[in-house]
């Protein structure tokens, strides 16, 4: 056998070999950590969250919240939103067409618009989560107006703690089971799916019941959009617009819970709720305080309910959604960007064109209208990107998503089926799947 000695010197050249080596591996593996955070950070914005509570699962959805993530941080949205604050009646199907027709993914009401062809094949994974959540909005919605007309039609009424039929024995049924739902439960869902709307890839944000959630709207996008929203807002005359209003079914908060008791209207959804449990819900036809059901703090109101026979009845609702109406243009006519003159408001002027339309919104969203605003350089960031993601595509297909009350469901539709693209090269993948009408039930 051969002994083998190493004498000092080899034994330190190893050594220092050995340590370029592990330098070199090190250093290749902090460059690959810097590029993945790099890169990470350039395609999805955040920002640290520093609450510390958690955001609760939605009994009714599968939709999970997009806002917070395992590391603590919060993701944002780089999506520009296109948010008309007026309410109902006030021309937003105009804007909503116009946004469709520029490509960019929009909702307004029970119809949206965001591919050319039926489903969500080869749409955005954010703007599919979005459309999802805004029709658990509108679920949650339908849900108090019904339970509402429900109760002021006296088909329901509260027996035991349980809303119960009033003609059929008491029974209960899956319609009637949905009025029992506890309205902070429904406030903080409500809540919950307008976070994951804002925070989603949808770009048009149209009529109800966003107009009656905007200070709701305007705080989750200035905390969940890369960008300020572009406002836009379409004032018509107050006593038009309420004649126009009142044509509808709509959901109203009662008059003694309305802002500074000017009169019933659909403004302020949060806080007429917010105001009903501070002012000490007393107890009301049996009904404990307790508990507050719907038609506690709201009420329906339909063409075919206007009392014909009293006018004073009708006219003191009226003048109070036209108050309500006004002291809502006073609050946010100042905070939109784009006003478009829709129902001939300027004498001197005549009012604008669908087409002209189309022109303004496209320059808000690409183009150097918003130059004048605070963070102007963000936007431009963005703006690049945008034009890339919507590059002029017309978005023809328009679809719907109906709520049935009756077995708490949703059906998918298309309401222009001749304008959707069909091909057999593209899978039918549905918006509304049968997992998640399931659920519901």
């Amino acid at each position: 056998m051969t002994n083998v000695t190493i004498i000092p010197k080899a034994r330190s050249s190893m050594n220092i070999s050995r340590r370029v080596v592990q330098i070199a591996i090190l250093f290749f593996v902090a460059i690959r950590i810097s590029l993945h955070y790099y890169f990470r950070s350039e395609s999805v914005p955040t920002i640290t969250n520093t609450s510390s509570s958690t955001q609760k699962e939605v009994k009714h959805s599968n939709n999970t919240p997009l806002s917070d993530t395992a590391d603590n941080t919060t993701i944002i949205s780089t999506a520009p939103l296109f948010y008309h604050i007026s309410p109902g009646s006030s021309g937003s199907r105009t804007l909503y067409h116009a946004t469709c027709k520029l490509g960019f993914p929009s909702v307004h009401h029970i119809s949206f618009c965001i591919s050319n062809t039926r489903g969500i094949h080869g749409v955005n994974s954010t703007v599919v989560q979005g459309i999802r959540s805004h029709y658990e909005i509108m679920r949650l919605y339908e849900m108090a107006l019904n339970c509402c007309r429900q109760y002021q039609k006296g088909n329901i009424h509260v027996m035991n703690g349980v809303v119960v039929s009033t003609k059929n024995n008491n029974e209960t049924s899956i319609e009637y089971a949905l009025c029992n739902t506890n309205l902070e439960d429904w406030r903080d869902d409500m809540y919950h799916h307008l976070t994951n709307v804002i925070n989603s890839g949808i770009v048009g944000l149209f009529d109800s019941p966003y107009p009656y959630l905007a200070d709701q709207v305007l705080e989750l996008s200035n905390k969940y959009r890369a960008t300020p929203p572009i406002i836009a807002m379409t004032n018509r005359e107050s006593s038009s617009w309420v004649r126009s209003r009142l044509k509808h079914q709509i959901l109203l908060c009662r008059a003694e819970y309305s802002y500074e008791e000017l009169g019933a209207s659909e403004f302020d959804i949060f806080g007429c709720i917010d105001r009903a449990f501070n002012s000490s819900l007393v107890e009301k036809e049996g009904e404990s305080s307790a508990k507050s059901y719907f038609w506690n703090v709201f009420q329906y109101q339909s063409p075919t309910n206007l009392d014909k026979s009293d006018v004073s009845v009708e006219s003191e609702l009226q003048k109070g959604m036209a108050r309500q109406y006004g002291h809502f243009k006073e609050v946010y006519t100042t905070k939109a960007e784009y006003a478009p003159d829709m129902f001939g408001m300027k004498k001197e002027s005549e009012p604008i064109t669908d087409k002209q339309v189309e022109v303004d919104i496209n320059t808000f969203i690409l183009g150097n209208a918003r130059d004048s605003i605070e963070n102007k350089d963000i936007n431009k960031k963005y703006q690049s990107d945008w034009r890339r993601t919507y590059k002029p595509n017309t978005i023809n297909c328009r679809g719907r998503v109906k709520w049935h009350v009756k077995n708490d469901s949703m059906v998918e539709l298309y309401h222009l089926p001749k304008t959707c693209e069909v091909s057999k090269h593209i899978p039918l993948i549905p918006l509304i799947t049968e997992e998640e009408t399931n659920q519901k039930k």
